[in-house]
């Protein structure tokens, strides 16, 4: 078979396997930690945030992973407004558990708040009632040559 077709099948099933919200417009990112809530902690849990905002910028998909906490029971994850390095309102509170996944209908002030960087995820939990984790929500950066359409072809 030439590369060419392999290349386009490889291709076709690799994109069958991405949920519909990978197409979306927008991916914010955010690593979770303690070093980032108002006031710090020493916490030693991780985790990962991911929202992908819809082409309608009305619903965000988000999937948090929260890894090893230390706090003990966790009482509340929320999303919140405001900048690193300041407290905020809450936008949305979710689901208890290490793994959440959802849908997030979402306002035009929402929106505008999510792309100017002033929304973030925390994790509260009764040993940290400040938050034991937090991550500021952005988006990743610019594919660059070395990881982009053009470095997968140059391989065929």
């Amino acid at each position: 078979m030439p590369k060419r077709l392999l290349l386009s099948i490889a291709l076709i099933f690799a994109t069958a396997a991405l949920p519909l919200h990978a197409f979306a417009d927008t991916v914010f990112q955010a690593d979770l930690s303690g070093t980032l809530n108002v006031p710090p902690c020493m916490s030693s849990a991780t985790g990962k945030v991911t929202f992908v905002l819809n082409k309608a910028q009305t619903e965000v998909f988000y999937i948090i992973e929260i890894n090893n906490p230390s706090g003990g029971r966790e009482f509340a994850t929320l999303i919140q407004n405001a900048p690193p390095g300041q407290n905020g309102r809450v936008f949305k509170l979710l689901p208890l558990g290490l793994m959440k996944d959802g849908v997030w209908n979402v306002t035009p002030f929402q929106v505008n708040e999510l792309t100017n960087g002033r929304v973030y995820v925390a994790f509260y939990t009764i040993g940290y009632p400040a938050g034991e984790l937090r991550g500021n929500l952005g988006e990743p950066p610019s594919p660059t040559e070395s990881s982009s359409w053009s470095a997968v072809k140059s391989l065929f």
